[in-house]
């Protein structure tokens, strides 16, 4: 089986933390546990670098692309006239859309790239290439 690069652990680790805290739903409590023995775990085995800190500044990172990816969706439903989107009466609740759109993609690529900065460091992994991808 192969195993995950800290990178992209820590990643999974910090949007699990965010399901916990936010859904509360038993099945996102139970993930957060699960990872959180691994992140101990990983902080044993990469004793030289602050894991702790990489998965808060992730966690940072993935909550503001939740915030965002909650006004897009909200942006959504307060169309107007959602049914014709070249209505002008849709501009600013569509400039709105594009903001956040963009902004998401924006922390997307922060995140990937703190993900290689961690795999690099500690030679962990492979680094992630995006390619024709929202992220770059």
């Amino acid at each position: 089986m192969m195993e995950r690069d800290l990178g992209d652990i820590l990643d999974r680790a910090s949007i699990a933390s965010l399901k916990a805290e936010r859904i509360r739903a038993d099945e996102s409590i139970k993930e957060w546990n699960a990872f959180q023995h691994e992140v101990k775990a990983l902080n044993g085995k990469y004793s030289r670098w602050d894991v702790d800190q990489w998965l808060k500044h992730l966690r940072m990172i993935n909550g503001a692309i939740w915030k965002l990816e909650s006004e897009l969706k909200s942006g959504k439903e307060v169309l107007p006239n959602g049914i014709w989107l070249d209505d002008p009466a849709n501009q600013e609740a569509l400039a709105k859309i594009g903001r956040c759109t963009i902004l998401i993609r924006e922390f997307n690529g922060i995140r990937v790239g703190f993900k290689n900065i961690i795999n690099k460091i500690t030679e962990s992994g492979f680094e992630d290439v995006k390619h024709d991808h929202l992220s770059e």
